[in-house]
């Protein structure tokens, strides 16, 4: 892929890997430029608080520009205005995704799993295997990138069965026998008060290391024009990327998802293995964006 100047849209270079801490940032804003004549600018708050029609009407409207220069990309090969303008779709869309999940959790699971082009139709849970085996095969993925994807599962699943195993080792600690004084009273409030905060940290933990896993996909492992492929040939779904790795593994004879999250050493080996991912996100720069930044070996992109 000839390599173009990437200075539009969210910035490639901010660290992805501690995504979460932006949800506190009310001041991080992204601009959104797909609807005609008009600029958005909103913070990360605003972009949770959009309406389902608003998310919708725009995630179509990206989808619609990256399909447009994919088809000029087919057609005249890859220039470099249409590169550019890809990047350009692409980053917005991904920023719009990010911050919406990160300004408001609840409704972006929600959002994400309907139809967006306002027609009836499945639920994102209701797709069959054959859309994702489809979607696949219209990536094109090089064995390497497979390999990539296949090791970004195996630490994203080590992962999430620590985080997991710590949760379940938790709920013991919480008192469920009455207080017999005022002084147990206050002990045990104050226990289930530590519980809960290490319950809730534990599930901030589960889901930064989800959106690590995504932004290491999306970013790291497929190039450019996969990614608008990974959106347009989706549409009008936001496909589920655990769904796509399951396709790939299926495929592949992969470890099972229950064997992954197995304890198979100690869950701070899994701590340390897991900072191969966020030194990797930390990798994904201007330079390399539009590239398949490699996750095993070289840390150079490829096309």
């Amino acid at each position: 892929m000839q390599k173009v100047s990437l200075s539009h849209g969210l910035q490639a270079d901010v660290d992805w890997s501690n995504l979460t801490s932006r949800a506190n940032d009310h001041q991080q804003r992204i601009t959104l430029t797909v609807l005609t004549n008009q600029r958005l600018v909103k913070t990360i708050p605003e972009v949770g608080r959009m309406p389902f029609t608003e998310f919708a009407s725009l995630y179509t409207a990206y989808a619609q520009k990256m399909n447009q220069c994919l088809v000029q990309i087919s057609q005249t090969g890859s220039a470099i205005p249409t590169m550019a303008a890809l990047h350009k779709w692409t980053s917005e869309v991904t920023a719009m995704k990010v911050a919406f999940a990160l300004g408001n959790v609840h409704s972006s699971i929600a959002y994400f799993s309907v139809r967006l082009d306002g027609c009836m139709g499945a639920s994102r849970v209701q797709l069959p295997g054959s859309f994702y085996q489809t979607l696949l095969t219209a990536l094109r993925l090089t064995d390497a990138q497979q390999a990539d994807m296949l090791h970004l599962r195996k630490l994203f699943y080590a992962k999430v069965g620590a985080i997991r195993r710590e949760r379940s080792g938790l709920w013991p600690r919480v008192p469920v026998e009455a207080a017999g004084t005022a002084a147990d009273a206050t002990i045990k409030t104050l226990v289930t008060s530590s519980v809960a905060q290490q319950l809730q940290e534990t599930s901030a933990a589960e889901f930064r290391a989800t959106m690590q896993f995504g932004s290491a996909f999306n970013r790291g492992v497929l190039t450019l024009t996969q990614q608008a492929l990974y959106t347009v040939n989706s549409f009008p779904y936001i496909p589920d990327t655990m769904r796509l790795f399951e396709a790939l593994a299926a495929t592949s004879n992969a470890a099972p998802v229950g064997v992954l999250t197995q304890a198979v050493g100690g869950d701070f080996e899994h701590s340390v293995t897991w900072q191969e991912v966020i030194n990797y996100l930390k990798n994904i720069t201007q330079a390399n964006v539009h590239l398949h930044v490699p996750l095993m070996g070289p840390t150079s992109g490829m096309p």
